[in-house]
């Protein structure tokens, strides 16, 4: 039987608090996550409107953000669709913010890719891959 591990309320009070290292504060931590939910109700636009805030700095959702530089992979979209959108969420962007619609496969060395634009970007904070289906 596998030991179940538990900790007394007092043993939890007594250690030391570590802090999450946050993207968009309270929301979105460092790290890999998954944003799922029914088609068509509006990922896309979230995830463009998160990578304009966090590339140029500003809130998120009234949520402070790490400023930093932003690929999204808009893998179903066309650069016209894209821009369209962005003129609906701001008249202005910034050169931190980058955009791309299409990848290789994770087969085909889309992780190589990737790796490769951190190591050119060292201040990267963000990652969209617009549908994971599509890699």
């Amino acid at each position: 039987m596998l030991k179940l591990c538990a900790r007394t309320a007092q043993e939890l009070l007594e250690e030391p608090i570590t802090e999450a290292d946050w993207v968009i504060e309270d929301l979105l931590p460092v790290g890999a996550h998954i944003l799922a939910g029914a088609p068509k109700i509006g990922k896309s636009w979230m995830v463009l409107a998160m990578g304009l805030a966090v590339s140029m700095g500003t809130p998120f959702w009234d949520y402070a953000v790490c400023q930093g530089s932003v690929l999204y992979l808009c893998l179903e979209d066309t650069y016209a669709r894209v821009k369209k959108r962005l003129w609906k969420l701001t008249d202005e962007a910034n050169d931190r913010f980058y955009l791309a619609n299409s990848a290789a496969t994770i087969k085909d060395g889309l992780a190589e890719q990737i790796d490769y634009f951190v190591i050119t970007h060292p201040d990267l904070k963000l990652v969209f891959i617009d549908t994971f289906q599509k890699v």
